[in-house]
Order: C-alpha cells, then structure tokens, then sequence
C-alpha cells in the first residue's frame, strides 16, 4: 500500500491508538475481559478477511515459515490488550499508562534494533534515549 504522504501511515497509527485506549479504558468493570477480546478479535479477523483481496499491501503470500511468527504477534496482542484492560482495571490513568508503557519498551527496542537488526544510533539517538530514561523515572513517580 503506497502512502498519500509519507505521514499517512503515522496518521492511521494515532488515530487507532487513540479509539484503542479510549475503548478500553472506557469498558465497564462487570465485563470478561477475555470474552471481549474474543469479540474484538472476531471484528479484526472479519475486517482483515474483507480487506486482505481489495487493499494491495505488498508481499505475495503466506508460507508455513511465517506461522511460527503469525502465533507470537498473535499472543502478544492478547498480552498488550489483557495487560491494558488489566492495568486501566487496576487503576492506572490512561495517559501515563500508554506512556510508560511505551517509553520502557521502546528502551528495551532501542538496543535491541541496535544489537540484531543493525540499526545506528547517533549522538542525538542516545541523548534522546537518555532523556526517556530520566522521563520514566519521573512518569513512574507519584
């Protein structure tokens, strides 16, 4: 799928974080939370089923090499939507959840992206992580 701009990906990816966090943080306590998801992936397999033949994104299938990490983004998705459900349930606030949750993992992506995946980091990279750092610590205050 070829972008209208180069901000476009980035534009669909807010605007989905956005429904997601309020939608999750917005549903009632007397709920199942494992009921829901089910439910809510129900929605994305239809959606994704309807959208896989009429949106051209690129690549030419699906081989059985690919399962190995279709099942591990799959259950991760069941941990970040459980861990959220979980942690707004617990009382977390919905800004400095989405928050720490990202600063801390995207400093444990940072050297990872580094080490396997060779990305570079500049001076400007590192005092940028440095700042997350610091910027946890003080999320994570009360």
């Amino acid at each position: 799928m070829t972008p209208t701009t180069p901000l476009t990906p980035m534009l669909l990816l807010v605007g989905s974080f956005l429904a997601y966090h309020l939608a999750t943080k917005s549903l009632r306590p007397d709920v199942n939370s494992l009921l829901f998801l089910a439910v809510v992936y129900a929605v994305s397999l239809a959606t994704a089923a309807l959208l896989w033949r009429s949106v051209p994104v690129g690549g030419t299938g699906f081989k059985t090499s690919d399962l190995g990490l279709a099942i591990a983004l799959g259950l991760s998705l069941v941990g970040i939507e459980y861990g959220f459900i979980w942690a707004y349930r617990s009382g977390w606030p919905v800004g400095r959840t989405t928050l720490i949750g990202n600063v801390a993992t995207t400093l444990l992506l940072v050297p990872i992206g580094w080490v396997l995946f060779r990305e570079r980091l500049s001076l400007i990279n590192v005092a940028g992580f440095c700042l997350c750092v610091g910027g946890l610590v003080l999320l994570s205050r009360k």
